[in-house]
């Protein structure tokens, strides 16, 4: 009886270390913001806003599930030309915008709601490569 209860104990000892193995890799996965603003002159890397990237699309692709996309105030538009241009968010994804670029965290966001300066609008209408003019669909 006693070899038994010292093999349960040295199991559920080791078992019980795993859990915590395991919690400590999970709660240390890095999620990362990712920065839009159309008007960035940086690296278009997404890592600051600097180096934001110029393009919604290309930061959505980049983006995976736990990821915040941070979208600088101003207007952004699909740049495909297909007829079907959309923005695709993937599963997990979190799209916030209102940010003035100045910001480090979410709740430094002022004046994001509709009516006011700071908005970001994802805009229907696509842009036409090598032109000022956009298609409205």
């Amino acid at each position: 009886m006693k070899i038994y209860t010292e093999i349960n104990v040295r199991h559920i000892g080791l078992l019980f270390y795993i859990s915590i193995v395991f919690v400590l890799l999970i709660c240390s996965t890095a999620f990362s913001q990712i920065y839009v603003d159309t008007n960035a002159t940086g690296a278009n890397n997404g890592t600051s806003w600097t180096n934001a990237y110029t393009n919604l699309q290309i930061a959505l692709d980049r983006a995976t599930s736990g990821d915040q996309v941070w979208v600088a105030k101003g207007t952004s538009s699909p740049v495909d030309t297909g007829r079907a241009s959309t923005f695709d968010i993937p599963f997990g994804v979190s799209v916030y915008g209102g940010f003035t670029v100045r910001e480090f965290d979410i709740s430094q966001r002022v004046n994001f709601r509709h009516g006011v300066a700071n908005k970001t609008i994802l805009s229907g209408s696509r842009a036409v490569q090598g032109t000022n003019s956009h298609s409205h669909f």
